[in-house]
């Protein structure tokens, strides 16, 4: 669901420039959410008039917000994060003076600060937290990369000292998060989906990017992920009710504790699905390939197909026939020159030619269609797209299990609770039995049938 936030700082009066408007316009737009954040992170600027006036400029532009939240609601939880991540070795104290530090940074040059031990930082850090001399000549930088190109990643401040009076906490803090920090978090835990910024904001979505992957958050898109094992996270995943039904009864009832294979509830899924299920098209979007056909059509042309070939419940899809069509690289890499291969709901083809660039990438197939050639003598069988500007771009994404274990090693308790050392080995055996990577976001072109599905349909593409 859409949730968009607008969050200006109250250190003025709102003017038009603001996206105000243009989030009312996509909440409306996708019936989403809104929430007003006041981004009131620099006491030295903003007040409780600022903050009265923005919110009266709102109301004027009629514009209806689900909830007003300030940064300063979450100053606690920003203040732990911080900490945690110079623990992790994420973070680190800085007392290089500021301009020396601006020059460093536009140099791409390494503080001599960067590899302070985690207890000088977290002393550093203290110092900070009370607002002393030496604090006030320190910030909190997070260790990101000191020479990337783009300059918003050379190791930003997180936190700085200020010791003026806020407007809602008034003398309680003395040290206050930066916007990029402030918001990486904010913007997480709020559930935020989309932001709407000016262009000067441009580089630093891969800041944000990487600091919400240091601070260890939106991993989980939550209790509905479809990694997780939640009702609505497999049915997400596709995961049909009757499958579910089967797979538990084919437990049994028993006293016995019985260790459930997930595997088995998918393959399950499948043999429910595979028969009725529509068939698609899709090929990779990066380094595909295209087969140019010297006898193909010289005007395109249309077939209807049935969506399943066994089912005709499935419904029709049309199928465009050009002269080019893409197929994917790897494909590309299998085929050499003189092979027959069959192009899927078409015939054979011969290729006469493989064309590579100078670094000897496949970049084109050059063939001849051979449309009375046997499909069964063939060993490739290619999915292929018409080159055209009406296939659809899509988003697949492939989800791995969380645990790499089929179970874990759990302590039975003896008398009484386990003691802490059985608690802290269980934990070291869970950590280590965690998958560090569990999606995976691949871009790709799909057929143009593909505009009308409709949410919750469940479809295969073809070889994929």
């Amino acid at each position: 669901k859409v949730c968009l936030r607008f969050a200006p700082e109250p250190n003025g009066y709102l003017h038009i420039g603001h996206s105000a408007l243009l989030n009312k316009y996509f909440v409306d737009k996708y019936n989403g959410r809104l929430i007003v954040r006041l981004d009131d992170t620099n006491p030295s600027k903003e007040s409780t008039e600022f903050v009265d006036s923005l919110l009266k400029d709102i109301a004027s532009l009629g514009i209806v917000y689900d909830a007003v939240t300030y940064t300063s609601d979450y100053f606690p939880q920003l203040m732990d994060m911080a900490e945690k991540l110079i623990h992790e070795g994420k973070a680190y104290v800085d007392d290089t003076p500021v301009d020396q530090m601006r020059i460093e940074r536009d140099k791409g040059v390494e503080s001599k600060c960067r590899n302070n031990s985690v207890s000088m930082n977290l002393e550093l850090w203290k110092e900070m937290i009370l607002g002393s001399d030496r604090g006030l000549m320190c910030c909190l930088r997070g260790k990101l990369d000191f020479q990337n190109p783009n300059k918003c990643l050379r190791d930003p401040v997180y936190y700085r000292c200020n010791l003026a009076h806020h407007h809602r906490v008034g003398f309680k803090y003395k040290l206050y998060p930066t916007y990029d920090f402030a918001s990486s978090f904010v913007d997480a835990l709020e559930g935020i989906t989309h932001v709407l910024r000016s262009n000067e904001y441009r580089d630093r979505d891969d800041q944000c990017h990487m600091i919400q992957e240091d601070m260890g958050v939106r991993k989980v898109d939550g209790w509905d992920d479809p990694r997780l094992p939640t009702i609505q996270g497999m049915v997400r995943r596709g995961l049909k009710i009757e499958a579910l039904t089967q797979f538990i009864r084919e437990q049994g009832a028993s006293t016995n504790q019985n260790l459930m294979q997930w595997d088995k509830l998918w393959t399950i899924n499948k043999k429910i699905i595979d028969p009725v299920c529509p068939r698609h098209t899709a090929v990779l979007e990066e380094h595909r390939v295209l087969i140019t056909l010297a006898n193909g059509p010289a005007e395109p042309f249309v077939r209807v197909m049935p969506r399943h070939k066994k089912f005709k419940e499935a419904g029709e899809k049309c199928t465009l026939y050009t002269k080019n069509i893409w197929i994917d690289y790897a494909d590309a890499l299998s085929i050499s020159a003189n092979d027959e291969v069959t192009l899927m709901d078409w015939g054979n083809c011969i290729i006469k030619e493989i064309k590579r660039d100078e670094m000897g990438t496949v970049v084109q197939l050059l063939g001849v269609l051979h449309l009375e050639g046997s499909v069964k003598a063939t060993k490739l069988k290619l999915t292929w797209l018409p080159e055209t500007d009406e296939l659809v771009k899509l988003q697949l994404v492939d989800f791995d299990s969380l645990i790499t274990k089929e179970k874990l090693v759990k302590f039975k308790k003896k008398k009484g609770e386990k003691t802490q050392e059985e608690k802290i080995q269980e934990e070291k055996e869970f950590l280590k039995a965690l998958n560090p990577v569990t999606r995976k976001d691949t871009f790709t072109l799909g057929d143009s049938n593909m505009r009308n599905l409709k949410s919750g349909e469940i479809i295969q593409l073809e070889r994929k």
